[in-house]
């Protein structure tokens, strides 16, 4: 298929997710920069759920089909990634990660702690049980969710950007060595000075793999956090406007999320027991280059891995266990099957086996174009001229 010329930019940003949107803004800055960012998925114009909730109902705002082998010998699972301008933002809790004082917001994305008369009955049972929860900050304003599109790709930057949105980029074009622009699915090319890629841990790979790149390492030592989770029936409901996510505890290399409720039933809550310190790794790859990326995390390869979670997961049945939890709560479970948590419970074999088949707590994925392999300390790809 003979590729057509559509659009000639200085600055071509592959990839409308959260990076995406500040690369284009940023650029836009410039007097002089001419910044096109384009996106696989469309422009949804409303914002749709609440902040400290996932949306995971909404289908259309999801990448289709994409789906991860967690760990070795299981089953490919369905995995949550958004799909559009403003990409897993549209989505994910929207919870802030560190102090919001401590990060430099220049375009004023709106994020506040969550106010203690805002938290539910279990999360205030957990703030009492544990010195180390706390209320976490989300991002949004008048109680619905802000996206990165909302914050950053403001009307302003909108007259500065040109914003192609429902364009797949399947591949990169080059004079010789030299990237040039990139091609989407229709067959469009458009052609750039400077191109950068913007379209994920899974993405970004995928496009460099399909555009026959030989840098080595791409593609490989992925990671995510490993976390499981164990649902419980609430003993009180909180309120619908009490964000279902609230409240955590926080250590260095760990992690319980406390769910007040689920999207399914209002009447259950979980709690996400997470290793954040991962060492295992593993790889985006394409065995059909006109197919979807293989995607295998690989995350129980290295012992550590499974050892830390375990103790989690111990932590967290102890968190549940304590006075003030235990009270706000009611059955505990393990699996969709409604299997008590009794079944695991002070067995460290039990919990274990469950582990494995179980992982599921996290869409965090990144690593799979590192610096110091794949990229220098500027974000060059190596052995390519992607900014030149």
């Amino acid at each position: 298929m003979t590729s057509r010329v559509v659009r000639t930019t200085r600055w071509l940003v592959v990839g409308g997710g959260a990076a995406g949107c500040v690369v284009a803004a940023r650029l836009s800055e410039s007097p002089t920069a001419e910044v096109t960012l384009i996106e696989a998925g469309p422009e949804h114009p409303v914002a749709v759920g609440r902040p400290g909730a996932p949306v995971l109902d909404h289908a259309d705002r999801l990448v289709p089909g994409l789906q991860v082998v967690r760990c070795s010998g299981t089953e490919p699972q369905s995995y949550a990634a958004g799909f559009g301008l403003g990409g897993s933002s549209l989505v994910n809790p929207g919870v802030v990660v560190g102090h919001p004082r401590a990060v430099d917001h220049t375009h004023a994305l709106p994020i506040a702690e969550v106010a203690t008369r805002d938290i539910g009955p279990v999360g205030t049972a957990v703030l009492a049980a544990t010195a180390d929860a706390a209320p976490v900050s989300l991002s949004g304003r008048d109680g619905r969710r802000v996206s990165a599109a909302d914050a950053y790709l403001t009307p302003d930057v909108r007259r500065r950007v040109t914003i192609v949105a429902d364009s797949p980029v399947r591949a990169l074009a080059f004079e010789g060595r030299r990237v040039t622009g990139a091609l989407t699915a229709d067959g469009s090319l458009h052609e750039a000075d400077r191109v950068v890629l913007c379209a994920g841990a899974i993405g970004t790979p995928t496009i460099l793999l399909r555009s026959n790149v030989d840098t080595p390492g791409v593609g490989e030592r992925l990671q995510d956090h490993a976390g499981v989770a164990i649902a419980f029936d609430v003993a009180r409901p909180a309120p619908s406007s009490t964000p279902a996510i609230a409240v955590t505890v926080e250590r260095p290399d760990r992690q319980i999320v406390v769910m007040e409720r689920l999207a399914a039933d209002p009447a259950m809550g979980a709690v996400i027991a997470g290793r954040l310190a991962i060492a295992s790794e593993g790889r985006v790859s394409l065995p059909d280059p006109a197919g979807p990326p293989l995607v295998e995390l690989d995350q129980l390869r290295d012992r550590r891995d499974l050892d830390g979670l375990a103790e989690v997961v111990e932590e967290t049945i102890s968190l549940l266990r304590t006075a003030p939890v235990a009270q706000a709560i009611g059955e505990c479970y393990i699996d969709d099957a409604g299997t008590p948590l009794s079944a695991i419970e002070g067995d460290e074999s039990a919990i274990r086996r469950w582990i494995p088949g179980h992982l599921g707590g996290y869409h965090h994925v990144a690593g799979s174009c590192r610096r110091g392999t794949v990229v220098d300390d500027h974000g060059r790809l190596v052995g390519l001229s992607l900014i030149h």
